[in-house]
């Protein structure tokens, strides 16, 4: 396991039967084995490093020539949304199929409710994306922390 994975308790279950050692889930203060708690999950669910750099270049290109504001923001909303799965595989080693996902949909939402190139397919992309991040963020970490 690695931090970035969400550690419940049908994932504390698999990983023991598989031979893995209790102390890398071990809290430092009590010794018990713990699973992840709701801000630990909603920290895991959040691709902070990639929307911090869609939203940083965004800002860019948003100052750019007009003419090319829309396919450059195309671009970059692109392949931030396929380097989520990437960097997350290949930093924190994230195997899980569907915390890939999460992230990725967790991303969409985030550039939705920061300005993306959604806005000109999509009225009211804005207001969708926030709700949308709300709902990721507060009830996806509530479902996920029950397994």
């Amino acid at each position: 396991m690695n931090t970035r994975t969400f550690i419940t308790k049908s994932s504390l279950i698999k990983f023991q039967s598989s031979g893995g050692s209790d102390q890398i889930f071990q809290d430092n203060n009590t010794g018990t084995v713990k699973t992840d708690n709701y801000f630990q999950i909603v920290m895991k669910l959040i691709p902070s490093e990639i929307v911090t750099t869609y939203m940083t270049l965004f800002a860019f290109v948003s100052k750019g020539p007009l003419d090319l504001i829309k396919p450059l923001g195309w671009f970059l909303f692109l392949i931030c949304l396929l380097l989520t799965p990437v960097y997350l595989y290949k930093i924190y080693k994230l195997k899980s199929w569907y915390q890939h996902l999460l992230s990725a949909t967790a991303f969409i939402t985030w550039a939705m409710a920061i300005g993306c190139p959604l806005d000109s397919l999509i009225n009211e992309s804005k207001f969708i994306g926030s709700f949308f991040t709300f709902i990721i963020c507060l009830i996806i970490p509530l479902v996920i922390s029950k397994k």
